[in-house]
């Protein structure tokens, strides 16, 4: 996620990079979507709170 400095969440890795976190998910396994959707909804709630712009 472009702009996952912001966001806080322990699935989330920054690695070396600094404006932007990944996600992993196992390619094997059904997607988390309760942890999916709560990265969204973070998201989404820095958009309403003009902490970064959607595009």
């Amino acid at each position: 996620m472009v702009e996952g400095k912001y966001l806080d969440h322990p699935e989330l890795e920054e690695g070396d990079r600094s404006r932007m976190k990944i996600f992993r998910v196992n390619p094997h396994i059904d997607l988390p979507i309760n942890k999916i959707e709560c990265v969204l909804q973070k998201a989404i709630d820095l958009c309403r709170m003009d902490i970064i712009q959607a595009v």
